[in-house]
């Protein structure tokens, strides 16, 4: 058996499954931002319009909600398999691994924004002021555009500068990458304390999340996430199993409505309002409702068979290609389409191709990722001779 498929058959498909949604629900929203901007009741121009906010099917295209699901899983599923095993080579391999194995599509990424700066493929300029959309007009809100096109920036900013500073100016969604970095490192070394405490009480886990929480609280808000899932990962029970009923149901009920919380507080989200009337909390309900989903779905075996199919596996490994090269297509081939024959047509067309355009970057993600499982076995088994 390679490398790779160990990898493969060690993965759970339900939680990838939760990623791929998750992907698709960041590409709706940002084609929803670019071509229907009245309808999300982000631009204050439209908000005469009803906006999607208020309806109870917006966590389906709520972005950012999307994005706290993407840090719950990743502090869940990096420490998950060492709980469950007690095997710290688990977080070692991980730990080194991880900055190549974010590295390498992102940098692949990065080069083809570089090229469609430099041959002219990108429309969102014109586009912006047309749709009345600012997240368009820069691209995609970046504040930097435009800056200086070249391949040696490229190639710096994708291979470090996006996961060590932050820079983000060929493609505005890798802002995540240096938060994913950071989250995942933070997991690594709170998993074995973790494993510790627990050996005291589920107690004392409870009380270092509960104090990780607060650093993260009066640092970066979003890297709450990740010590969530590690809480998760260390006490979620091995072989729990719940059936499909009026509570769990009621659970998922809740964790898709607080996932589908915006700052605008409208329509069925406006009992929120009387929770957080300041509107600073919203990240926290989005990181309470995917934990609660993660957990609902690793419990309730009728849900994660449901989940565990082989349509569920590719969307999973579809995941990650599909976050990195949407806006490469909203803002080139989207953007196009909508000069031409309108937002509608434009939509489509994203939604689309995205798909198609990220095929070549599935192949070479399963490539990466089987040549970094070799270096590391190498790198394992050369400790076990010298042992």
């Amino acid at each position: 058996m390679t490398p790779s498929t160990t990898h493969e058959k060690k993965k759970d498909i339900a939680l990838e499954a939760i990623r791929g949604i998750a992907a698709l629900s960041v590409l709706l929203w940002h084609c929803c931002l670019g071509f229907l901007p009245e309808y999300v009741g982000v631009v204050t121009k439209h908000d005469g319009i009803s906006s999607w906010q208020g309806s109870p099917l917006f966590f389906l295209i709520n972005g950012t909600a999307a994005v706290s699901l993407f840090f719950v899983l990743s502090g869940y599923i990096l420490t998950r398999r060492y709980f469950l095993s007690g095997d710290t080579k688990l977080l070692t391999r991980g730990a080194l691994k991880r900055w190549p194995r974010l590295m390498g599509p992102v940098l692949i990424t990065v080069l083809i924004s570089y090229l469609f700066f430099k041959c002219g493929w990108y429309f969102f300029q014109k586009v912006g002021p047309i749709a009345h959309t600012p997240f368009l007009a820069k691209f995609v809100w970046n504040a930097e555009t435009p800056f200086p096109i070249s391949f040696c920036g490229a190639l710096l900013q994708g291979s470090f500068f996006t996961f060590f500073r932050g820079d983000s100016f060929y493609n505005s969604s890798l802002w995540t990458m240096q938060l994913e970095l950071i989250g995942s490192f933070i997991v690594f070394g709170m998993a074995p304390i973790f494993w510790e405490a627990k050996k005291i009480s589920n107690s004392a886990v409870l009380y270092l999340t509960g104090c990780l929480i607060l650093i993260a609280h009066f640092t970066k808000p979003d890297l709450v996430a990740f010590p969530v899932g590690v809480a998760m990962a260390a006490l979620l029970p091995r072989n729990k199993h719940f059936s499909v009923n009026l509570i769990t149901i009621l659970l998922l009920l809740i964790s898709l409505y607080l996932l589908g919380t915006s700052s605008k507080r409208i329509g069925i989200y406006e009992p929120i309002s009387w929770i957080d009337p300041s509107q600073k909390m919203t990240t926290y309900f989005y990181i309470f409702g995917a934990a609660l989903l993660i957990g609902l779905v690793e419990v309730v075996p009728t849900w994660h068979h449901f989940l565990s199919g082989s349509f569920w596996k590719w969307l999973g490994e579809f995941s990650f290609p599909i976050y990195l090269i949407h806006i490469v297509v909203i803002c080139s081939l989207g953007c196009l389409v909508y000069l031409h024959y309108g937002r509608v047509p434009a939509l489509a067309v994203s939604l689309l191709v995205t798909p198609f355009a990220a095929l070549p970057l599935l192949f070479f993600n399963r490539f990466w990722v089987t040549q970094l499982n070799q270096v590391t076995n190498k790198l394992f088994n050369k400790k076990k001779e010298t042992h």
